[in-house]
């Protein structure tokens, strides 16, 4: 393709009969000579002269990567470099434009699989390519979340939001939890994260959640509800340290008041709580017609409240055996950590005896979630 002829010539319809004519040459060419040909049209020229002939572009190669001719690494890269540059000079609304198709893009990618956008074969953690991408331009972190939060909720759910669906194969709803989650618990659990940025995932993750839960108790929205929240107690208690383990320095550690900052596991662990709770409060209000379905969920949650149980019991164990180790025990943070926990532990006593009201005598005895693979 002639990118300069392309570039000097205004007008639409040229632009859209030499895409056309490059999309049939290499429908069903050698992928490598594919690429290299839409390549030509993924440049901030091509953004800035002809935007929907660079969206165009952009679309069609994630396109290639999730129908198998293109592999996933190169193309991340790519998609990634163009907003991970430095952007001076250029319009903001055309900025605006790219930076949005090119995310678009990087999120179906994200949400059909493809690990190269958490984590680069042989990098460490820090070398990952989305990491680069929130060190150099820090939107696209949060394009980014906000379209992951677009695929989970409900209305991506109905109506494929996000996603090109003349592009992309049709996906259900636990494929994409299944491949969101890993960047998520990447984004919540790295160290190397910064506060912000942990904290607008938990914002995500726990957004989607009540959305979902409020999309309708009998509805896909309250399972999806349910296996957000198994998967956030598993990160909540991954994040714990375990009992016998140096704590930190109780007069040191600043007290996080909400998720704008560096997102604790006691906080994760109270979000958590709340969101139990909330759900447990659909579940016991609602007469669902799908009796068998209704007492899966039930099932699923007591096991969910059964964890969160056995949870804040070992932070308050740890928090009890770190105030004997460091001899702080009238910290501030650490006496309102146990009223908190304390407190955490009641609500949640209170759900699992309103839940055994509706489930079977056995319901929490040994209960699991459908798929407890959630990590």
């Amino acid at each position: 393709m002639n990118v300069r002829a392309l570039l000097e010539t205004p007008h639409r319809s040229v632009h859209w009969s030499l895409v056309g004519k490059l999309r049939t040459g290499t429908a069903k060419g050698d992928p490598g000579q594919c690429f290299a040909e839409w390549r030509k049209l993924l440049s901030w020229d091509v953004a800035t002269k002809a935007p929907h002939v660079f969206t165009e572009a952009v679309g069609h190669v994630a396109h290639l990567v999730l129908a198998g001719r293109l592999e996933a690494t190169q193309v991340c890269q790519l998609l990634t470099a163009l907003v991970v540059a430095p952007q001076g000079g250029r319009r903001s609304s055309v900025e605006a434009t790219a930076v949005s198709a090119v995310v678009q893009a990087l999120v179906q990618l994200l949400s059909a699989g493809a690990d190269q956008l958490v984590l680069s074969p042989g990098r460490s953690a820090r070398d990952n390519i989305l990491r680069l991408a929130l060190e150099r331009n820090p939107s696209l972190w949060i394009h980014v979340l906000q379209h992951i939060r677009d695929l989970v909720a409900p209305s991506a759910l109905t109506h494929s939001a996000g996603v090109d669906t003349d592009r992309a194969p049709a996906q259900s709803p636990e494929a994409i939890w299944a491949n969101v989650r890993i960047f998520l618990r990447y984004a919540v659990l790295d160290p190397t994260v910064p506060a912000w940025a942990q904290g607008r995932a938990v914002n995500t993750v726990f957004g989607a959640l009540h959305e979902l839960a409020r999309a309708g108790r009998d509805g896909l929205g309250y399972g999806h509800a349910l296996a957000m929240l198994e998967w956030a107690v598993n990160v909540a208690a991954d994040m714990v340290q375990p009992i016998g383990s140096p704590g930190p320095d109780p007069e040191s550690a600043p007290c996080v008041a909400d998720v704008q900052g560096r997102c604790d596991p006691h906080q994760l662990t109270m979000l958590c709580v709340d969101a139990a709770e909330y759900l447990c409060s659909l579940a016991v209000s609602s007469d669902p017609s799908d009796e068998g379905g209704a007492q899966a969920s039930l099932h699923c949650l007591a096991a969910i409240v059964s964890r969160l149980r056995l949870l804040t019991a070992s932070m308050s164990l740890t928090d009890l055996f770190s105030s004997d180790q460091t001899r702080q025990t009238h910290s501030p943070r650490m006496s309102g950590d146990r009223s908190t926990l304390a407190a955490s532990q009641m609500r949640l006593l209170r759900s699992a005896l309103r839940l055994l009201e509706r489930c079977p005598n056995d319901a929490t005895d040994g209960a699991e979630c459908a798929s407890p693979d959630v990590l």
